[in-house]
């Protein structure tokens, strides 16, 4: 019996290992997204910190007072920072699952297409054995 052979076998291998790639881009994505999440929580939680500090502080303490306002001002652009950053990884997740699905389209199209040729194959091959039978029954009654 004739073996199958899927003649885009090797582009469906390539779709297959691209669609793994641009997943574990995804899965990157998603770990750094976490961690400026993180990040940005624990400078909300030093902001929250400060501002209290702030409330507790005597006008005479105009110094420490400023010195307070400034560091909160920088608190606040690390955040207007990681809020920019975080827009940036959803659009380049958005780009991501939007390749991942063009992918995936394009991968069950290959294999759509292997099983009807694979179907086509095996019908093929009970053709031709049931002309190998028949020829044999055939000569078997001829022989007779």
């Amino acid at each position: 019996m004739a073996r199958f052979k899927f003649r885009l076998e090797k582009v469906l291998e390539v779709k297959e290992i691209a669609l793994k790639q641009e997943q574990r881009r995804l899965s990157d994505i998603n770990q750094k997204r976490h961690h400026l999440l993180q990040t940005r929580h624990q400078l909300e939680r030093i902001m929250e910190d400060c501002m209290q500090q702030i409330n507790q502080l005597e006008n005479s303490q105009v110094d420490l007072l400023a010195s307070y306002h400034t560091y909160l001002h920088q608190i606040m652009q690390d955040i207007r920072q990681l809020e920019q950053q975080l827009f940036q990884l959803d659009e380049e997740e958005m780009k991501i699952r939007h390749k991942l699905q063009e992918i995936q389209k394009e991968k069950k199209v290959l294999e759509n297409l292997r099983d009807k040729r694979y179907a086509r194959f095996l019908k093929d091959q009970e053709r031709q054995e049931q002309n190998t039978l028949d020829e044999l029954a055939l000569l078997g009654s001829q022989a007779d």
